[in-house]
């Protein structure tokens, strides 16, 4: 599984403070990094974001995102990214990190890194080195252990970890929001300027059950054990989370989860046998028909979109 780690918390020698509400073309940054992640094919996208940053949590709620909070608003932008690396250890095979001020990569940049298969890479524009990072989960404990000053980059140049070049035509890796005449030329050409096929896939019985955020509750529920936890990095409320199992379980006549009461397992809640392999079809569902939904648009709308 691929993961996408946006940061917007830390701080860094040269900037002036994350801007993630700060509207690139008719969206925040931060909606398009999660729009163009998930466009690519990112499996799993994550938000750091700081102590005080509740508009954010609420901004990006219901986008099929979790949401991580820095409580340290005086740490480095490199504890935010240990936070998000820490979490996703375990979860996925590779993760592009990059901050959010760096909005407008393509969907084809992080394509080309999601299939140069290298432990480490960065994308290069013009001789110049951008984001995201793709960073293989073989690499986390590099990062999660490194304590000295310069970042990530300076944990893998010490490492001998030196980021293969994946050469690209995309201005977008490092172009940030500092300077709006920078990157506003940008815009329209951006992955999200262009017309795509974009859909949402439900089940249903006499009422819709599983879609979008039904998987990610499973599967946070799966992966934390915790309903509660679950929950809160959805950031939906506790007695919602259980009102969509209960519908979902209604529905499907068996159940996904079960919860453990009594001695050390008090509170815990574990996916079934039936759970997992529900996720286990519904991921396989959506990626077959998100394929033939891209064959059928290409035949219906490659001559009126040219």
């Amino acid at each position: 599984m691929t993961a996408a780690l946006i940061i917007a918390a830390g701080q860094t020698k040269t900037s002036q403070g994350f801007e993630p509400m700060k509207r690139v073309g008719g969206i925040s940054a931060v909606e398009r990094l999660i729009l163009v992640f998930q466009l690519a094919g990112v499996d799993r996208v994550v938000v750091v974001g700081g102590p005080h940053d509740e508009g954010l949590e609420k901004h990006v709620a219901h986008k099929g995102v979790v949401f991580l909070r820095n409580e340290d608003e005086n740490a480095e932008m490199l504890h935010s990214v240990k936070l998000g690396v820490a979490y996703l250890d375990g979860k996925c095979s590779r993760a592009l990190i990059t901050p959010v001020d760096v909005p407008l990569i393509s969907a084809e940049t992080i394509r080309r890194l999601m299939g140069a298969n290298e432990p480490v890479s960065a994308p290069y524009c013009n001789g110049r080195p951008g984001h995201p990072l793709m960073l293989s989960a073989q690499l986390f404990p590099l990062a999660l252990n490194y304590m000295g000053a310069g970042g990530l980059s300076a944990a893998l140049r010490q490492a001998g970890m030196p980021p293969a070049r994946i050469e690209v035509s995309d201005e977008g890796v490092s172009t940030d929001i500092q300077k709006q005449a920078d990157y506003e030329p940008l815009i329209k050409a951006h992955s999200l300027g262009v017309v795509h096929p974009k859909s949402k896939l439900y089940l249903a019985k006499e009422v819709t059950f599983f879609g979008p955020g039904a998987y990610q509750l499973l599967s946070l529920v799966s992966e934390t054990q915790s309903m509660r936890a679950a929950s809160m990095q959805m950031g939906i409320s506790y007695s919602k989370a259980w009102k969509i199992i209960e519908t979902m379980q209604h529905q499907l006549g068996f159940e996904v989860v079960s919860r453990k009461r009594g001695g050390r397992e008090k509170g815990r809640t574990e996916i079934t046998q039936k759970g997992r392999a529900l996720l286990v079809s519904y991921r396989a569902y959506i990626k077959e028909c998100n394929t033939m939904m891209q064959t059928c648009f290409e035949k219906h709308f490659q001559e009126l979109l040219l």
